[in-house]
């Protein structure tokens, strides 16, 4: 899916800039921008798209996006129903490369933030305890203003490298295409997905939603994404899966055909897959958290 150039507009020229807002449900497509993101989500829950990783989202959820990476942040159904009183929040920093210009970073005292800034093309996500430290320098930033805020940035980065206490996610680079067509079509397919994961569907029909023959579309939908459907689609399914396992009182049978598995055993196969633990330990180990 060909994600769409934000043109962030800041009020003053400068190279940084914080956001913090609470609204109805998240509105940006699946986009990027030249800028470095933080992104601390203070309210609601979904699923988060950073290159070719999927994953559910909740308040707390506390990324480092690099420059040029897409992303997305797309709300539960429930956020869109018409008496739904949810609401979504986030604290968001933005800042530009040309803060820190090659010379700069290629300085001893900037090791840690440019070997950062460089994985960053993958997405983080920070991890317990180092996510909570994080997320106060954020408020901290949010409230204050000039050179303060940019050595609090300054030593933030530096913070979350020096810990390592983080995941990478996309399994690659930020890669997409770039034709008009390509861009459409991968569209409307993954627009298809997210909206019908938690059901059967077919590489037919899926194919047909993009005007292909299912090798076509199989090839297709490799190139552009590095990974089969089946794997993609599994992985959304799992992302949901997550989700049910932590705040719905269901069995893990009702879990696994409510995400639309339709195979206990190949639900439990594909959980371990892909969070290195089964359903029931995962479970345990959130509840327990």
């Amino acid at each position: 899916m060909k994600p769409i150039l934000e043109k962030i507009s800041f009020e003053l020229p400068t190279a940084l800039r914080t956001l913090k807002y609470r609204q109805r449900c998240f509105n940006m497509p699946w986009h990027f921008h030249p800028e470095y993101e933080l992104t601390l989500i203070t309210e609601g829950y979904g699923k988060r798209f950073i290159g070719d990783h999927v994953e559910p989202f909740a308040a707390g959820d506390l990324v480092l996006i690099g420059s040029g990476v897409p992303h997305a942040w797309i709300n539960d159904s429930k956020f869109h129903e018409p008496d739904s009183t949810l609401n979504v929040g986030a604290l968001v920093v933005q800042f530009s490369a040309a803060l820190l210009n090659t010379e700069m970073l290629s300085m001893h005292e900037f090791t840690n933030i440019r070997r950062l800034l460089q994985k960053s093309a993958r997405g983080i996500k920070l991890l317990l305890p180092a996510r909570d430290e994080v997320a106060n320098r954020l408020e901290s930033m949010h409230k204050t203003q000039g050179i303060r805020r940019f050595s609090i940035l300054m030593e933030t980065l530096d913070y979350i490298e020096h810990k390592n206490n983080y995941h990478l996610l996309s399994a690659t680079t930020n890669s997409y295409p770039s034709t008009p067509e390509t861009n459409e079509k991968l569209q409307r397919v993954t627009r298809y997905l997210v909206n019908n994961y938690h059901r059967p569907l077919s590489l037919e029909e899926i194919a047909r939603e993009a005007n292909m023959n299912v090798s076509a579309f199989c090839r297709f939908f490799k190139t552009h994404t590095r990974k089969t459907f089946s794997q993609y689609l599994n992985d959304l399914r799992i992302g949901y899966a997550c989700k049910l396992l932590q705040d719905e009182n269901l069995s893990i049978s009702q879990i696994c055909y409510e995400c639309g598995f339709n195979n206990l055993s190949y639900f439990n196969r594909q959980f371990k897959r892909v969070t290195q633990q089964t359903p029931r330990e995962y479970r345990s180990a959130f509840r327990f958290q």
